[in-house]
């Protein structure tokens, strides 16, 4: 049971929006396919592939069944069916997700490819197609209407399906469902608004997802949104930082694929979440892989660089993010020391998050513009209880040895990080 990973064509694809244009297909859905696997990416965990918005029609048949534009999917040509789709990508070990949402893409008030009003019809041509994954998006959505999906799924045991929301209060709108009902409706709560291939943004999305790392159990998972690494003007270093938060920070989402996802829980989320508090927003998380939020994969991986597939492939980063526990990394509250210059500028942002081995992961973020060397104490800094540590650094994949006190950090490029797993002496 773990966050799942994957690739989503949302990031990838020629985007206006507004106005909206696809320009995603079913050979550029295979050839993305077949780098995850001969990249060793599926090898790693990458193995759901989402089409976004964009592939249907964007009308129902007269029975009210979805349509798919087969001059974008030919393979569904006859028979209006994804299954050829998702059984190719079954023989390559891969499976198939699909977007939906009240009103697909934002899209004009003509069109009849949403689905408010047709969660049980649809839930079930999703299953009939293979569909593992359905990712359901706020256009249009209700309340009601989210309910209905995750009901439709439940319902459905013989074909189990993550359900992912992107639901209204991810846009600071306190229209249902709450964060707290998401827990109970969905595997997993979109927690931020659209990310962009800046850093500025990137460090935005993390401080949204971790106001709600509360929520974080096992069965739901907070997600910040697809990964940018790879994408825009992103330097190699800020790649890095993102990928890391992902991995570490946001929360990481348990799953079963042998029987049907959704977890139910009476546990309510008290007044003081963070939802009902904006001004507790915690800041900043450092990499993806700490915030263990699910890990797609929005970028060209078939004409990426080798730095980008090092990057999204590195086995110490993805074994965080899938570690047992479900608990993310948290921000540590900075102290004075950690504050530079007359406007007390941070240098540098802290988090770290228990593992279930009895170790912690540490994920130190340089904010600055130069290198960053610091004497980085296990317990001002980390807030950690030992003197004591072995300590291993996971993106050098190299063990630090004994280290009493604290780690002299060394982080050579702006915007970078460094990620330790930081373990008693007692843990072998």
């Amino acid at each position: 049971i773990r966050p799942p990973m994957g690739f989503n064509n949302w990031y990838e694809m020629p985007l206006q929006y507004p106005p909206w244009r696809h320009g995603f297909n079913e050979s550029e859905l295979v050839r993305v396919a077949m780098t995850l696997v001969s990249s060793g990416l599926r090898d790693r965990g990458y193995k759901v592939v989402t089409l976004d918005c964009g592939w249907s029609t964007g009308y129902r048949t007269r029975a009210g069944r979805l349509q798919v534009n087969s001059t974008l999917f030919p393979s569904a040509a006859e028979g209006n069916s994804l299954r050829p789709l998702s059984d190719e990508l079954g023989r390559m070990g891969l499976d198939l997700g699909i977007y939906t949402s009240g009103k697909q893409c934002c899209g004009p008030a003509d069109r009849t490819d949403g689905s408010e009003g047709h969660e049980d019809a649809d839930a079930e041509q999703f299953a009939e197609w293979g569909i593992k994954f359905v990712k359901d998006d706020d256009c249009g959505s209700s309340a009601a209407h989210f309910r209905r999906f995750s009901a439709a799924i439940l319902r459905n045991r013989s074909a189990p399906m993550i359900y992912f929301i992107h639901s209204p209060w991810t846009h600071n709108n306190a229209s249902h469902p709450s964060p707290a009902e998401s827990v109970a409706i969905a595997n997993a709560a979109r927690t931020s608004n659209d990310n962009k291939p800046e850093w500025s943004a990137i460090l935005g999305r993390a401080r949204q997802n971790n106001a709600f790392a509360a929520l974080a159990r096992p069965g739901f998972h907070n997600d910040a949104n697809m990964m940018e690494v790879g994408n825009g003007n992103l330097t190699a270093a800020e790649s890095r930082s993102h990928f890391a938060l992902c991995a570490s920070v946001a929360c990481r989402r348990k799953l079963l694929h042998s029987t049907v996802h959704l977890c139910y829980t009476q546990t309510a989320i008290a007044s003081s979440s963070p939802y009902y508090d904006q001004q507790q927003r915690a800041r900043l998380v450092t990499a993806g892989c700490v915030m263990r939020s699910p890990l797609t994969i929005s970028t060209d991986i078939s004409r990426a660089t080798a730095d980008t597939l090092s990057t999204l492939g590195h086995e110490e980063l993805i074994a965080v993010n899938q570690d047992p526990l479900p608990t993310p990394a948290r921000l540590i509250e900075r102290t004075q020391r950690q504050r530079e210059g007359p406007g007390l500028t941070p240098a540098f942002d802290a988090w770290v998050g228990p593992l279930h081995d009895n170790c912690s992961v540490a994920l130190v973020v340089n904010l600055g513009s130069a290198a960053l060397r610091e004497r980085l104490q296990f317990g001002a800094d980390l807030r950690l209880q030992l003197a004591t540590y072995r300590v291993r650094d996971l993106w050098g994949r190299r063990d630090l040895g004994v280290m009493r006190a604290g780690i002299d950090l060394g982080v050579e490029e702006a915007h970078d990080n460094a990620l330790y797993k930081i373990c008693p002496l007692t843990v072998h």
